[in-house]
């Protein structure tokens, strides 16, 4: 979760020229995989432990 904050923290401040653009392209993507994965993973902690 803090990972996560970090990311998309990185995703909002990266301005917004040229590079960094594509660069905060691939963020949102890893951000959309990571945090789909995070969700995932964490259904199946609160189906374990409840």
């Amino acid at each position: 979760s803090k990972y996560l904050r970090k990311l998309i923290r990185i995703f909002f401040v990266t301005p917004t020229s040229g590079v960094k653009l594509l660069t905060r392209i691939k963020y949102s993507r890893l951000i959309y995989v990571v945090s789909h994965k995070y969700m995932e993973i964490s259904q199946n902690i609160v189906v374990f432990v409840f």
